[in-house]
């Protein structure tokens, strides 16, 4: 994949020689002093539509598409279309109240049941876990203990959110993934309910003290359901995962990544989930976690 990227860039945007990058299945590198992504786009007529609706509601200053030698910014090469995107300086910080807080509306009749999607996701760990990973001893540690975190949001779900229509629940224009990095990237859009991008920014701030924001204000602005979706989310461990893939995907990432895990690293993620609970049960009665409140008391 790599030579065949290479040969686009050089092809249709001059550059040659670049050494390219992967992590979590993005391929990037750095030209110039500026940073790049590069993308293969699968559904045209839906990009052009995303990148036209997302430039007018909220603007994306931070990035931009850049033209090939054809003055356009698609490249169309072996029967497949491609975009590649330059990125300045990323402070989601300055942004992030405002958007958490006025959340763009998507007209859609779509609902969401997470609790499918997250059953489908673990399953497929489940099976990179016994293919590739069960030998790796950062794994065989810590593997079962956020498969057990996932099934209490899976749970959580089931039993607590299933009995509302999530039909009549709103949809909101939010992200894959917040990172500092790509929050304002298009391919990073998605529809899904509010408390996805809330819940993101949660566990988010975990791993980084420098992300800053209002929580009290934001839990004042959710309603019940809301609220019950937000704790499930936070729950469930995304965070992880991700990290499979990118141990997976980058090599030159796995002694430093392995670090984040380290043996503080579980019971502060605990009180973390404890400190969570404790301020959104004090406005919303939301169902309890047994192994939680039996840690509060």
């Amino acid at each position: 994949m790599k030579d065949y990227i290479d040969f686009v860039l050089c092809k249709f945007y001059h550059i040659n020689n670049i050494p390219l990058k992967k992590y979590n299945s993005i391929y990037y590198f750095f030209f110039n002093g500026k940073y790049f992504q590069f993308f293969k786009i699968d559904n045209v007529m839906y990009f052009s539509f995303l990148l036209k609706y997302i430039k007018i509601q909220i603007g994306c200053p931070n990035f931009y598409l850049v033209n090939n030698i054809n003055n356009d910014f698609l490249s169309f090469y072996d029967s497949t279309y491609f975009a590649l995107i330059q990125f300045e300086d990323n402070n989601i910080c300055e942004k992030i109240d405002v958007e958490i807080l006025n959340p763009i509306v998507v007209n859609s009749n779509d609902y969401l049941l997470w609790n499918v999607l997250w059953e489908h996701k673990v399953n497929y760990y489940e099976r990179i876990y016994f293919e590739k990973l069960i030998n790796v001893d950062f794994f065989k540690d810590s593997f079962f203990y956020f498969v057990g975190l996932a099934e209490n949001a899976i749970s959580y779900f089931k039993y607590n959110i299933s009995e509302f229509d999530l039909r009549k629940l709103q949809l909101y224009l939010c992200h894959y993934r917040i990172t500092s990095d790509n929050y304002f990237n298009i391919f990073n859009f998605k529809v899904d309910y509010r408390s996805r991008d809330i819940a993101e920014l949660i566990k988010l701030a975990f791993f980084d003290d420098n992300i800053n924001f209002d929580l009290s204000l934001i839990l004042s602005k959710l309603n019940y359901i809301d609220a019950l979706l937000l704790f499930s989310r936070v729950l469930f461990p995304t965070f992880y995962f991700d990290y499979i893939d990118s141990y997976l995907d980058n090599e030159d990432e796995r002694e430093r990544r392995t670090t984040i895990f380290n043996l503080t690293f579980y019971k502060r993620y605990e009180n973390f989930l404890m400190i969570f609970y404790n301020k959104i049960s004090g406005i919303f009665s939301i169902p309890e976690v047994n192994w939680i409140k039996k840690r509060m008391l």
